[in-house]
């Protein structure tokens, strides 16, 4: 079925014989769920609380896998995590220079380095912007 936005009504896409949806027709809707597939969500969505309950008695009796999945999930398994409490440019690459972080790590903390440099740049230019126009006003 396609959309209609003309009618806000569900339209049949146009169908081959053997019931696949027909050359240059925009087929199944991105994100559509089947029948089956959308009465299987709402089952499993339904278990949410029990689940969640299971879960919290699971990691109380220190099972060790829900303890496993918990820690999964709160911390991204494709980083890791720092603390810094203040951060130069020179603090990054002494730590590179020690191999406390790697290169990777440092270019990713140079880039968000230097977008918080132009952010800042951005708000002085603002400010000063702010004020050129507050003169040229008081000359009127």
């Amino acid at each position: 079925m396609t959309l209609n936005l003309h009618k806000l009504q569900a339209v049949p896409a146009p169908r081959d014989e053997g019931g696949r949806f027909a050359k240059g027709s925009p087929g199944r809707l991105k994100g559509a769920k089947g029948r089956q597939s959308r009465a299987a969500l709402e089952r499993v969505k339904a278990f949410g609380p029990e689940a969640l309950q299971a879960l919290h008695e699971a990691i109380i009796a220190k099972e060790r896998w829900a303890v496993e999945y918990c820690l999964n999930k709160i911390i991204p398994s494709n980083s890791r995590t720092l603390e810094w409490e203040e951060i130069s440019v020179e603090d990054a690459a002494e730590a590179l220079k020690s191999s406390d972080i790697s290169f990777i790590e440092f270019r990713e903390l140079m880039n968000g380095l230097a977008k918080m440099a132009e952010l800042t740049e951005l708000e002085t230019i603002k400010n000063k912007l702010e004020e050129l126009e507050r003169t040229v006003n008081d000359r009127k």
